[in-house]
């Protein structure tokens, strides 16, 4: 038998970072939002949460584009890099809604 493509990974336990995103279970009492509807509003506090694991992966993303040698962002991509300026400008936006320290 042979071993699973790569691309076919089990899904996460709520709580548990998955590629771009945290898994996190909803509060109870509050049903998963169906293909079509509107949405449900977020709390003060979802909002904050949700923002602040943003901001921590955007962190992580732009660690991984520094200055490297003639001229090319660590990535391989040319300077200015946009994927670093488009992580950047996405860090921005979620930071807005974190507490002030």
């Amino acid at each position: 038998m042979s071993a699973a493509p790569a691309f076919l990974v089990p899904a996460a336990p709520p709580g548990r970072v998955v590629g771009r995103s945290a898994v996190t279970p909803r509060p109870s009492g509050r049903r998963a939002v169906e293909a079509g509807e509107a949405g449900m509003p977020m709390t003060r506090e979802e909002l904050t949460a949700y923002a602040a694991a943003q901001v921590a992966v955007a962190d992580q993303l732009l660690a991984r584009h520094r200055p490297g040698t003639h001229h090319c962002c660590a990535c391989g991509q040319p300077m200015p890099c946009s994927h670093a300026e488009t992580i950047a400008r996405r860090r921005d936006h979620y930071a807005q809604f974190l507490d002030p320290r």
